[in-house]
């Protein structure tokens, strides 16, 4: 875990069959910050030393990666997936691409990320930009296999992440809007919707997009700013099946898991790697580089402006 990352932030427990999950959980709304995609690689990096090891006995999860007990039951897959459902979160936290479960975009709160410029740096942006990249190229050639279990609002960095995975789960939208015109807590809402603040898609995950979509529809989706339904999004692709409950998401997003585990890994690997790993090598070296494209969007004067008139609490936290 990476140093001043409370182990709380990601959890991590044994479902059985060789199938773990690891939950995100930094109340209210999930956001990420530098600490928390440190956080995640550093877990990512034990998971991935475990493979073809033996898990604990299936149980509650306990803060921090759970220590390998005796059982034979080798780790080959992970679900990516979120605690049980909050409170609905207030407008300023769902500005921050917050949502009730789904990790949701960078923390603007904190003074090493967000896209926010003024509360940040250029140094501290790089290196949360840097950090974050190596996560998901990380976990987009990972050869575990891996399934997305999204529900809330599951958009900017929660989208990433469910588009480094192998399989992508939803639950359905199951009702309403906050007092803010947001999803209400439960609701599903998925997708990349920087067009709709005034910003760029990042251009590594707008490829990623074009590479499960089909690059007409990841433009027409993109292009949009549009933040999709779980149906809408199975209907694109960006999500593999839609569950109808979240209590049954996490289930489901662990058989999922369990079904491809029929198979032996070697296969499963090679090709994987065959369609993942130059991409995701170009994508981690070019990570310092697209850092400073988007910093230069980022702290234009107008794209600053355009941010505060959307979230107007950005302004007058400044003031």
């Amino acid at each position: 875990m990476a140093v001043g990352a409370p182990k709380e932030w990601v959890r991590v427990t044994n479902a059985g069959g060789g199938v773990a999950v690891l939950t995100l959980h930094k109340p209210p709304v999930n956001a990420l910050g530098s600490a928390q995609w440190a956080a995640l690689l550093d877990t990512w990096k034990d998971l991935e030393g475990r493979y073809a090891k033996s898990l604990p006995p299936p149980g509650p999860p306990t803060a921090g990666v759970t220590p390998a007990g005796s059982l034979d039951d080798r780790l080959r897959a992970v679900v990516l997936a979120t605690p049980a459902a909050a409170p609905a979160a207030t407008p300023a936290a769902l500005a921050k691409d917050g949502g009730s479960t789904s990790s949701c975009g960078s923390d603007s709160g904190d003074a090493d990320a967000g896209l926010y410029a003024p509360a940040t740096s250029y140094a501290a942006f790089v290196a949360f930009w840097t950090t974050a990249t190596a996560a998901l190229s990380r976990l987009y050639r990972s050869p575990l296999h891996t399934v997305v279990a999204a529900r809330g609002l599951a958009c900017a960095a929660g989208t990433g992440l469910a588009l480094t995975a192998d399989v992508r789960l939803a639950a359905d939208a199951v009702g309403g809007t906050n007092g803010d015109g947001g999803t209400a807590a439960g609701a599903t809402k998925i997708g990349l919707h920087e067009v709709a603040l005034g910003l760029p898609v990042p251009p590594r995950w707008a490829d990623l997009t074009a590479r499960l979509l089909g690059g007409g529809v990841a433009e027409r989706v993109l292009g949009a700013g549009r933040r999709l339904s779980a149906a809408d999004a199975a209907a694109v692709g960006l999500v593999d099946a839609v569950v109808a409950s979240p209590a049954d998401l996490t289930g489901a997003a662990v058989a999922a898991a369990a079904a491809v585990l029929r198979h032996p890994d070697a296969g499963r690997v090679a090709t994987k790697a065959a369609f993942r790993s130059a991409f995701a090598d170009a994508w981690a070296a070019g990570a310092a580089a697209e850092a400073e494209e988007l910093w230069g969007v980022l702290s234009d004067p107008a794209v600053v402006a355009a941010l505060e008139a959307k979230f107007p609490f950005l302004a007058a936290a400044r003031a």
